[in-house]
């Protein structure tokens, strides 16, 4: 399988406080999913996306799929080429459900805004990440602060609502 895991993905969600597995018939199946060299969460959902891991030849590939199958009842698995190296870590963002927070061994964050998953994807937000970032880590301290760690106890905070409004003015 030249590397690479195919498995299933089952999709489980707490509906008013209980754990709800889906049945077989609502497992997304034949996804290539990362070999057991990749690191870091391997899978994420918020309550419209799922996003997982799928190392290919070198790793930085993010699959994604909408929780809620399609009218025709399957699934459609989006592949995003997002990193250089393998991710290490991902992260919905808990204050807006279609805003994926992404890191890497490339030492690169890059924060992506989902809303279509059969759309072509592109970074929202790249920030350089911490040096010797081989198992980085990602989580949204609040709607607008993002913090990433790095190899040596490294912590880096960066403010995106700050770095987007900069963006846009130097565009203009």
């Amino acid at each position: 399988m030249s590397g690479t895991l195919c498995c299933l993905i089952r999709i489980i969600c707490v509906h008013y406080g209980t754990l709800v597995i889906s049945a077989f018939q609502e497992w997304i199946n034949n996804v290539h999913a990362g070999s057991f060299s990749c690191q870091g969460n391997h899978i994420k959902a918020s309550s419209k996306l799922v996003a997982f891991n799928m190392e290919q030849a070198g790793g930085g590939m993010l699959g994604l799929s909408s929780v809620k199958p399609g009218p025709d009842g399957q699934w459609t698995v989006t592949q995003i080429s997002c990193h250089s190296d393998l991710i290490t870590d991902m992260d919905f963002s808990p204050f807006d459900e279609y805003l994926l927070a992404t890191c890497s061994g490339d030492e690169m964050d890059k924060m992506l805004r989902v809303f279509d998953p059969r759309a072509q994807l592109t970074p929202v937000q790249s920030a350089k990440s911490l040096q010797n970032n081989k198992d980085s880590r990602v989580l949204w301290a609040k709607d607008d602060l993002l913090l990433t760690t790095g190899f040596d106890m490294d912590l880096a905070v960066a403010a995106i609502l700050q770095q987007q409004q900069g963006a846009g003015n130097n565009a203009g």
